[in-house]
């Protein structure tokens, strides 16, 4: 899975969503794109000070040829920077007002089921795992000079009546990606803790401090260089350092990370009572096992591994050409 998708693991259920990983990213990267705005502005201002000063044979201070290449501009500068914070502000409050209206996809392996809520919706469904289809799609398209690609990872889970289904899509970069995604919520429900995700912590303050304490540690242990140039090099250098003091300034400190803790507390809602309740641990002896038809197929492609005889693919080729052989 993607990083920060893996929310919550135990020994009863696992939360598959959209964690604040990447809000603070998100934030660092739009107030510097606003500070680089200002201070390219600034600096323009600056040096048109210089010039009027020198065209003008100093006759002034230049505090009053700097405010005189800045009239007219302010305007514009104002009204840059508005538009440009208005869409930035919509950006970061989008992505956490979307993010707050779909809930964790919820696995419980002791039930065997999956919890799913529809997009808006507030009303849990729940479904069998074995009732639920996974795919990977390739879709070309052409923007009439060039054929363009796209990989989609999907799920279909079912609606208890068996006749509608809830599609859940993913865009990913590679099958592999779209591999793994199964193959996590598959071992969990399957196989032991040894195979279990560990989920991504949610992004706080408290990760800031953890990230500058651990840059320390590693500039203290390290060869102490202003540049890092061979690879097999330990620590940080100086340059390194130094920008990451220069960077997180540059953003205001931990400003981005208290709208990460804020992204958090709002887009996770908490699980209605009955889902609660659903959640809660069984004794082993109630726990769903699974079924004989899924256990036989597992057995037999453990075999077809075993035997070296190809990938996953080459199974269930074989196991359809056996069967259009009958």
């Amino acid at each position: 899975m993607a990083a920060g998708e893996v929310m919550a693991v135990n020994e009863t259920y696992m939360d598959i969503g959209q964690s604040n990983y990447g809000k603070a990213f998100q934030v660092q990267l739009g107030i510097g794109m606003l500070m680089g705005v200002f201070w390219v502005f600034f600096l323009v201002q600056v040096l048109d000070g210089f010039l009027l000063e020198h065209r003008d044979g100093y006759d002034h201070s230049y505090y009053y040829y700097f405010l005189q290449s800045g009239e007219g501009t302010y305007a514009t500068l104002g009204s840059i920077f508005l538009i440009l914070a208005g869409i930035i502000l919509y950006a970061i409050l989008y992505t956490t007002f979307r993010k707050s209206r779909q809930r964790p996809l919820r696995l419980n392996r002791q039930r065997r089921e999956v919890c799913f809520f529809p997009k808006g919706s507030d009303e849990p469904v729940i479904c069998p795992w074995e009732e639920v289809v996974a795919w990977t799609a390739l879709s070309t398209g052409s923007t009439g000079t060039n054929l363009i690609k796209s990989l989609t990872f999907g799920m279909a889970l079912p609606y208890a009546n068996g006749e509608k289904y809830w599609l859940l899509h993913q865009k990913v970069s590679l099958v592999n990606q779209a591999q793994e995604a199964w193959e996590t919520m598959r071992r969990y429900m399957d196989e032991g803790p040894e195979c279990w995700p560990r989920p991504m912590p949610p992004e706080t303050r408290a990760t800031f401090d953890a990230e500058r304490r651990k840059r320390h540690e590693m500039y203290r242990r390290g060869e102490k260089s202003w540049f890092r140039s061979r690879r097999g090099d330990i620590g940080y250098s100086r340059l390194s350092m130094v920008w990451f003091y220069f960077y997180n300034l540059f953003c205001f400190w931990k400003f981005p990370y208290w709208v990460a803790e804020w992204d958090q507390k709002y887009s996770m809602k908490p699980m209605p009572a009955s889902i609660d309740a659903w959640s809660a641990p069984l004794p082993e002896e109630q726990w769903t096992k699974p079924s004989p038809e899924l256990l036989k197929e597992k057995a037999e492609l453990e075999q077809f591994y075993r035997e070296e005889r190809g990938t996953i693919h080459d199974f269930y080729r074989q196991r359809h050409a056996d069967g259009m052989a009958v």
